[in-house]
Parts: C-alpha cells; sequence; structure tokens
C-alpha cells in the first residue's frame, strides 16, 4: 500500500481541499482524502508506491547531531517545482517490534466509524484535550470531535456541528477540528473548518462559542492555535498563502499576511514562548511534493511584518515546532522523496540563536510529525518509521544521544470480518505533548481502518518505569 500526491491543488483553487489517493498493489486505489492540518501528516509511504519525485536534497549529516549541513534562513523566495518521477518502496515489516513497557493505550470515548485524532495539548495531569473527526470518510465529510481528560478519564465534549444562527450564512457545517490549544481548563480553543472559511471556536469551562475569524471571506485556513494569558494564535494560509491572526483576549486582530512577502504555501504548526513566537510549514501545496520548509519567528521586540523565512537547502516541509528557549528551538518534518530513493525521511532542524541546523534522527525511512520538550536534555519527537508503520514512533534526545521507543500496535482490522484476515493497518498520525509539572507525555492519532482510509484513532500514555 502507499500514498500518491496526485496534483497541485492549493486549498481553495475549487472550494476544497487537495486530496491524497491511498494506492494498492493492485494499482486500485481507495477513496480520495480530503486533506486538513493532520491529514497532510498522515501520509506514510509503504509497499509499492507511486511517488512523486524531487530533486536530491543535501547531504547527511553526522546523527545525532547538529551537522555540517548548516542552513541558514534567508529571505522568502519562490522556487521552481520538480519534475515529476515514480518510484518503488521496500516492503514495509507486518511484525510488530517490542513495546516499550514505558507507554501504554488509554480508552477514550467511543466515537464513530472514520475517526482521526488530530491534536492533543496538556495544562496539567488532570486537563488534557483532543481533537479531530468522526464518521469521515468515502463521500462523508465528517463531523467534529472533542475529548476532555478530567485526570481519570476521558469524556466527549459538547458537539461543535451547529449552527451558530440559522440566519448566519457565514457558518458553514464544520467537518473537523485541525488544532486544539488550552492555558487552562475555562480558556481553551479548537481550530479546523468545512467548506473554505476558517474556523474557531473557544470553550469558557462550560459553553463553545463559535467564531469565524475572517467573517464571510472564503479561502482562509487555519491548522493550529497556541495559547497564552487569555490570548490565541492561529497558523494557516489565506489566499496569497502562509498566515497568522491573533486574538487579543476580545477579538481577532488584522490577520498577519506573510504570502505577499514570502513563498506561496502554509503554516501548520505554532508556538509561543516568552512572548517569541515561531511557526513553520511549507512553501508549497502537499499534493506537488515540491517546496522548502518555512519558518516564521518574530520576537517581541519585533515588527508585526517579521518575514518569514526559507529553507532552501531541503526539498520537504515542517509539521512541528518546540522552543526550549529563543536560542534553542526544534523542528520536524520530512524530506520529499528523491529521485531512485525509497521515500519520505525525517526531517530535523535546530535553531541556535543565528542558524538552522539539521540534525540526523535514529530512523531513516518515515516521517517525523511533532516534537515537545521540558529541557534541552529532554526533547521528545513522535511520528512513524516506515519500516515499522504499525506502531507509532518516539524518539528522545537527552543532550547527547538518542533513545528510540515504539508505541503499542495499531487497532487490528479484520478483512471482511475473518479473523484469518486480521492483519494491522499503518499509523496514520500521531501527536505528541509533554504534561506539565510532571515526566509524563500524551500521545493521540489514528491508524488507517476499512476499505476507504478512515480512521480508528488512539490516545498513548507515557509513564516512566521505575
Amino acid at each position: 500500500m502507499g500514498v500518491s500526491l496526485p496534483s497541485a491543488r492549493q486549498p481553495g483553487d475549487s472550494g476544497e481541499s487537495p486530496e491524497y489517493r491511498i494506492f494498492i498493489g493492485d494499482g486500485s486505489y481507495l477513496a480520495p482524502m480530503p486533506i486538513t492540518k493532520r491529514r497532510r501528516r498522515t501520509a506514510i509511504l509503504l509497499g509499492a508506491s507511486v511517488l512523486v519525485a524531487c530533486t536530491p536534497g543535501p547531504a547527511e549529516t553526522s546523527p545525532g547531531r547538529p551537522g555540517g549541513d548548516r542552513a541558514s534562513a534567508p529571505t522568502a523566495n519562490r522556487t521552481a517545482r520538480a519534475g515529476p518521477g515514480a518510484q518503488a518502496s521496500p516492503v514495509p515489516s507486518s511484525r510488530p517490534v517490542p513495546v516499550s513497557a514505558a507507554w501504554s493505550r488509554v480508552t477514550v470515548p467511543k466515537t464513530a466509524f472514520g475517526a482521526q485524532l488530530l491534536d492533543i495539548t496538556a495544562t496539567g495531569p488532570r486537563e488534557a484535550w483532543a481533537a479531530g473527526v468522526e464518521d469521515a470518510g468515502e463521500n462523508r465529510p465528517g463531523d467534529p470531535v472533542a475529548l476532555r481528560w478530567d485526570g481519570i478519564r476521558w469524556h466527549r465534549m459538547p458537539s461543535l456541528d451547529v449552527p451558530h444562527d440559522e440566519n448566519d450564512f457565514s457558518f458553514e457545517t464544520v467537518n473537523s477540528l485541525d488544532g486544539v490549544g488550552a492555558s487552562g481548563p475555562d480558556d481553551v480553543w479548537v481550530t479546523g473548518g468545512g467548506g473554505s472559511r476558517a474556523f474557531a471556536a473557544h470553550w469558557d469551562g462550560h459553553r463553545w462559542r463559535k467564531e469565524r475569524p475572517f467573517g464571510v471571506s472564503h479561502d482562509h485556513f487555519l491548522f493550529d492555535v497556541e495559547t497564552a494569558g487569555r490570548k490565541a494564535w492561529f497558523a494557516g494560509s489565506g489566499p496569497s498563502g502562509p498566515m497568522i491572526v491573533r486574538w487579543d483576549g476580545h477579538r481577532f486582530t488584522e490577520p498577519e499576511d506573510l504570502g505577499e512577502r514570502g513563498d506561496r504555501g502554509m503554516l501548520r504548526d505554532i508556538a509561543v514562548r516568552d512572548g517569541h513566537l515561531w511557526a513553520v510549514g511549507g512553501t508549497e501545496s502537499d499534493a506537488s511534493a515540491t517546496g522548502n520548509p518555512l519558518v516564521y519567528h518574530r520576537p517581541p521586540d519585533d515588527s508585526l511584518y517579521a518575514e518569514p523565512s526559507v529553507l532552501k537547502e531541503y526539498r520537504g516541509r515542517l509539521d512541528g515546532v518546540w522552543p526550549v528557549s529563543k536560542t534553542d528551538v526544534w523542528a520536524v518534518g520530512l524530506s520529499y522523496p528523491e529521485p531512485g530513493g525509497d521515500g519520505e525521511r525525517p526531517l530535523i532542524v535546530r535553531w541556535d540563536g543565528s542558524r538552522w541546523n539539521r540534525v540526523d534522527p535514529p530512523f531513516s525511512r518515515g516521517v517525523l510529525r511533532s516534537v515537545t520538550a521540558t529541557g534541552p536534555d529532554d526533547v521528545w519527537f513522535a511520528g512513524v518509521d516506515a519500516d515499522h508503520p504499525r506502531q507509532p514512533l518516539f524518539l528522545h534526545f537527552d543532550g547527547a544521544g538518542w533513545s528510540r521507543e515504539y508505541g503499542p500496535p495499531s487497532h487490528p482490522y479484520r478483512d471482511g470480518g475473518h479473523p484469518a484476515r486480521e492483519e494491522l493497518h499503518p499509523v496514520w498520525n500521531v501527536r505528541l505533548i509533554r504534561v506539565p509539572g510532571t515526566t509524563e507525555l500524551w500521545a493521540a492519532g489514528s491508524s488507517e481502518e476499512g476499505g476507504y482510509g478512515e480512521g480508528k484513532p488512539f490516545v498513548l500514555r507515557r509513564r516512566p518505569v521505575s
């Protein structure tokens, strides 16, 4: 099984998001899957895949260390598209590898078929949130789903898929929640959408308040949200490309349209620490499998019109960012396939206060989706190892070297209900967050289930083993 990236359509070109098609070894394919923020992160190249090839990337650096492949952060400029190509990927192992004793699966409320958890956040041991979509599949755009951890168990939160006002046509149906951020039990933001209008909602401890940050304007998409001190920052894309918009505690401010100064593309993840804002993404649509990683940094004393930077040394994108300090920032994602290569490769870059340096992870095929940390010697990464795609992968960097852990296997799926045909399906995506005030971690994601790319959600918890 593999994933092809069939077109270069940008969100908003036709009022819809681009689509992935999941190909089977016999040449047939599953139903197209709309790409939301996290669905853009879900494709792992498995089996004999049809791939869109790109020009060769930079040389490898020494494993586990910021290497000689040092990328400065130049001003953004539009890059040329690479020509398409095709290649075959080695068949991944179907046998599970040993599961780390520290990771365990946590029961979540029942969701409708075709569910995915696309983001997770935590404010403490007794407060965590996960967001995503359910009842999604062939010819079904899905419904939003939000879950909350109360210190004992996960609960479903009240539905967001209700009209704000039956006479207010600026509110279309909300199909999915792509991002969630929280600063406390009464200050939680989610973002996502349906159709071509961006959507956000705030939980005040009692009820949801729905918002349209751009009013009735079309072709705006929000993929992530960060909260702090009753304020919130949202990252995504607009008609011109990458974009950030802020909630100042009372209203949405004028959007920061970065596309006019940078390359067309989108921002996929955002983080704010000590007044410094960091956001990452890519310069082109996933569907084209071209473009370069995009990073944006706005310090507290800088102008509102700080420019995004393109890491032209790499061909790929960044999906997650985590600032340890203003001079130590990690970002993760993937490098697009190279001609004659064997699929996507993980990409890690680290900011040292003056430039981005590439860091080699301890695996060579697959993707990294998320990063979180408590300090420079305690950094965690989540993704999927293409050689073991049926289990989520977790990496730990202790400041000097790497360790690798695998979570529990994905949910089994019985083909046609026959036990003899039971198999584990690949993990689509996995997101990771540290639990403040503890040494614990939460992870949330989904695995494929069934014949139309529908997902099966999971939540994992890591507690240190004594």
